[in-house]
């Protein structure tokens, strides 16, 4: 870890940058959240989790749409196909 003196001089830079070894740093206590700001963060997290289940319901793949534009160009195929021998005349 860096640590850097008051002044951010460039010609000062390389003789004010010392060095900490990690033995000396403690770990920062980590605070839980309480009250509204648990309520906020659980919300938060249920709208998001609820967004990727949606955006993943409602997209296909490739492959699947590929699939579904082909049966919807072989259907009016064939109903072209079925307007022609009823409209043909004999």
């Amino acid at each position: 870890m860096s640590v850097a003196a008051h002044n951010f001089e460039p010609r000062d830079e390389a003789n004010t940058m010392t060095t900490v070894p990690t033995d000396y740093v403690q770990p920062a206590r980590r605070v839980r959240p309480h009250g509204l700001d648990r309520a906020l963060m659980r919300l938060s997290l249920a709208t998001l989790l609820w967004a990727r289940r949606h955006a993943e319901r409602t997209s296909i793949s490739y492959e699947e749409h590929t699939r579904v534009h082909q049966e919807s160009v072989a259907r009016e195929r064939r109903e072209h196909e079925a307007l022609r021998l009823l409209t043909r005349r004999f």
